[in-house]
């Protein structure tokens, strides 16, 4: 009886989760890549179990890019362009942005942005609605590699107007780029407009005095 109810509760488990990627709303937040190779390329993947065809919206900065129809059988994707959603330039870091994407469907459907450049691929999977929340913690193994374009991104998505987003509790050893251990603080603050984007960059810190000194220079 006891291994029948373990069951019971494991496969529910792993329904509720399967179910959770399974939304009419998805959102996929910008990322960084410090030398993006002109080789990349970067799609939506979209497939759902219904058997009624039904369209799909693509937004990029609160425009509609493109809509898909899609159904169970006949899945699509949809190629997206760098710019839409990757930062190649320290510029765009610590910046309100128009990047970033928003799918909208009338039915449930699963969600994946795909990126790939010759040496990897990386898959983004949206949780639709159940992924929406007001505390996240983002989490980096430490940067021990050498190389400059060494880093991690995290990017943030508003779903509401006037969401206010306050990045914190980091280590003082994290090194921003764009902002230093001297014109930095202990938190910062943004505010955001509904679909609005910001992301950030954790590099490696610096080895030479003149690079830590240009980045002091260069922070806001």
């Amino acid at each position: 009886m006891k291994r029948q109810l373990y069951f019971i509760i494991l496969f529910l488990f792993t329904f509720n989760h399967i179910s959770a990627q399974r939304d009419t709303e998805h959102w996929f937040a910008p990322f960084s890549a410090a030398n993006l190779s002109s080789l990349a390329k970067q799609a939506v993947y979209l497939s759902t179990d219904s058997t009624v065809p039904f369209p799909v919206e693509i937004y990029n900065n609160n425009t509609v890019i493109t809509t898909i129809t899609i159904s169970k059988g006949s899945p699509q994707y949809y190629y997206i362009d760098a710019a839409d959603m990757i930062g190649s330039s320290s510029a765009d870091l610590f910046t309100v942005s128009s990047k970033g994407l928003y799918l909208k469907g009338t039915k449930p459907f699963f969600a994946t942005f795909r990126f790939t450049v010759p040496a990897h691929g990386e898959i983004l999977t949206s949780k639709g609605k159940a992924g929406i929340g007001k505390k996240f913690y983002a989490v980096v193994a430490p940067i021990t590699n050498a190389t400059a374009g060494m880093n991690f991104t995290t990017g943030v998505l508003a779903t509401e107007d006037n969401t206010t987003v306050t990045v914190s509790g980091y280590a003082p050893t994290v090194f921003f780029t764009k902002r230093c251990h001297r014109c930095s603080f202990s938190y910062f603050k943004y505010n955001l407009d509904k679909r609005a984007i910001l992301y950030y960059r954790r590099q490696r810190k610096p080895a030479r005095k003149s690079e830590r000194l240009y980045r002091c220079q260069n922070c806001f």
